[in-house]
């Protein structure tokens, strides 16, 4: 069924899965005659964390057997396994 899901999905799904940083920029212009001269820029690092539901969604796509069936015992263990799998292909990029 992975075959199904495109490569920009899955990595999208990855990086939901993982948690990731982004920058958020605010800037403020102000006009002055008649052109807009940017006065102030603000610059943000923001952490998003792991997503448990795009987690979830990647072990459906990747694994036959779905994630109703398993244990919860099973979800933490596959949820760990993937983890250590998807940041050592992260740190390989």
């Amino acid at each position: 069924m992975i075959n199904v899901v495109s490569k920009d999905v899955l990595d999208a799904l990855t990086k939901k899965a993982l948690g990731f940083t982004t920058e958020e920029i605010i800037e403020e212009y102000q006009e002055s005659d008649g052109e807009q001269n940017l006065t102030k820029r603000k610059v943000t690092k923001k952490e998003v964390p792991p997503d448990m539901t795009a987690l979830k969604i990647l072990l459906e796509e990747i694994n036959e057997k779905s994630v109703k069936d398993m244990s919860d015992q099973e979800i933490l263990e596959e949820k760990n396994r993937l983890l250590l799998l998807l940041k050592s292909l992260d740190e390989s990029k």
